[in-house]
């Protein structure tokens, strides 16, 4: 009897674990973009290595891509191989940190990646939990993308947290050696952001600790230099844990 109790529990393990949530991330970031020195950045590669640091701790699944690896091939490849390993029950965190304009994020050499594409690819995905943080100027466009926009009024896939409205430049502060919309970010997963204090922080509680964060630090600046961080989505998925602390 012992003996078959023994099985029945080992087996019920082994469907757990099988069963188990897993967290596929890809975090992507560019200081040298190969062109002239002036569009060159200080921090995006920070960003991707402290929020790996943070994610790791969650013991997700993580592959990053750097400098000139951040091509919009080399992320395809990376988002369609963690599309194909992603159950309906697995989440997926894409992460951006470099230039951006309108419609679109700047991989190396200034190559666009539009949003559209990203939708594209993302929402082929069996989950429905997708997520992409975008730490680029003018980000807050994702939400004018055709494919973005109708996800988001359709209550589609995937989520889009984004530095700042369509109209606005996202900074970095040499006091933080990151970006600022990053720096907000990394301090809210690491537990900044948990408003009810249940040791846990979700999706909607990091971007109101980010909006606000952000908003008072720049509001010393002029007008033409604010930032707005934009959350773009399905409500369905605002309670969403990200991280436990």
């Amino acid at each position: 009897m012992r003996r078959f109790l023994f099985v029945m529990a080992f087996f019920a393990v082994m469907v757990c674990s099988v069963n188990a949530q897993k967290t596929y991330v890809l975090l992507t970031g560019i200081n040298n973009y190969g062109l002239t020195e002036k569009e060159n950045l200080r921090y995006p590669v920070k960003d991707v290595k402290e929020l790996k640091q943070v994610f790791s701790h969650q013991n997700y699944t993580i592959a990053t891509l750097t400098g000139k690896y951040v091509t919009p091939q080399n992320i395809e490849e990376k988002l369609n191989a963690i599309i194909k390993l992603a159950k309906p029950t697995d989440r997926i965190i894409f992460y951006f940190s470099g230039h951006g304009g309108t419609g679109a994020v700047a991989c190396y050499q200034g190559a666009p990646l539009f949003y559209d594409a990203i939708v594209s690819m993302l929402s082929k995905a069996n989950t429905n939990q997708v997520f992409c943080f975008i730490d680029a100027c003018h980000s807050g466009s994702a939400l004018a993308s055709t494919l973005a926009g109708t996800a988001n009024l359709n209550g589609g896939k995937p989520v889009f947290m984004t530095a700042c409205r369509p109209e606005e430049t996202s900074a970095d502060m040499p006091i933080l050696e990151n970006g600022l919309f990053t720096q907000s970010v990394l301090k809210g997963l690491r537990g900044k952001a948990d408003a009810n204090r249940d040791r846990e922080v979700t999706l909607v509680e990091l971007f109101k600790y980010v909006h606000a964060d952000i908003v008072n630090k720049m509001s010393r600046f002029p007008a033409d230099e604010q930032m707005h961080p934009q959350l773009i989505g399905s409500t369905a998925l605002y309670n969403t844990v990200l991280t436990k602390w």
